[in-house]
């Protein structure tokens, strides 16, 4: 019972996350035992990941919005960091890791 609850919650995830609902995350209150925190650490991985991509929507949002070029540098610049964390995270080589850490090879 409790593995069909966590492949519930993982198709649920899944689901919601191809339909663009990414503020769906997993109820940590129907899982028993050592369950709840694989349940929190996968909505802690989401958080994780999609808090930057709001950050980033939201500069993209405002440079679309930017009165003059002064607007539009100054809110390219705060999205800089985005950017080279996204390219340091696209060029690391991911076989054999099993989370993101140093001893994945770059």
């Amino acid at each position: 019972m409790a593995l069909n609850a966590m492949m519930t919650d993982a198709m649920m995830l899944s689901k919601a996350a191809v339909e663009g609902k990414l503020a769906t995350r997993a109820d940590l209150n129907r899982h028993q035992g050592g369950l709840p925190r694989v349940v929190r650490g996968v909505n802690e991985t989401l958080d994780a990941v999609i808090g930057p991509l709001n950050v980033a929507a939201d500069y993209v949002d405002k440079i679309s919005k930017a009165k003059s070029r002064q607007d539009f540098r100054q809110l390219q610049r705060r999205l800089q960091p985005y950017q080279e964390q996204s390219e340091r995270v696209q060029s690391m080589d991911w076989r054999g890791c099993r989370r993101p850490t140093s001893s994945c090879r770059r």
